[in-house]
């Protein structure tokens, strides 16, 4: 007889998918972005991010083809929320001494000119979001492969 364990992780898509989340999530942005980043002093490239997108993508397409559960093409709703919680946050720490609207800050601040600050929002932010995002395409495409050759 099959313990617990090994029947949830049969029947269960939530072990495949917290394992998908955590490669995209952490793994990719630490592998790409993380070492980009403070090599260019904190100043995040444009070349960093593409990187980051190629290896999330690839990484999504294997994780959805050899995964037992195909789950990993929803591993971007994890990065959103990510997302959403950094802006949140910069939402709740605008104040009055900010010389921009704060739609205008909590724009600069998680994708582009973050100016003064140290630019820490785009690193834990918005790299995660992205490769999340990349992951969950890269997984899709190899979800709809395999249905195509199956036919």
């Amino acid at each position: 007889m099959d313990s617990w364990f090994q029947r949830t992780i049969h029947v269960s898509p939530w072990p495949s998918y917290l394992g998908n989340t955590v490669v995209a999530l952490v793994i990719v942005p630490a592998v790409c972005a993380f070492p980009l980043a403070l090599i260019a002093a904190a100043t995040l490239e444009l070349a960093a991010f593409v990187l980051a997108a190629i290896i999330a993508g690839l990484a999504g397409y294997f994780c959805e083809k050899w995964s037992p559960r195909p789950v990993a093409h929803w591993v971007w709703t994890a990065g959103v929320l990510w997302f959403a919680i950094g802006a949140l946050d910069l939402i709740r720490t605008w104040g009055s001494w900010v010389q921009q609207t704060r739609g205008l800050y909590v724009v600069d601040q998680l994708v582009g000119n973050c100016g003064a600050t140290e630019c820490l929002y785009p690193l834990f932010f918005t790299y995660p979001a992205v490769c999340t995002v990349v992951f969950s395409v890269g997984a899709a495409v190899a979800l709809r492969r395999m249905k195509t050759s199956k036919e």
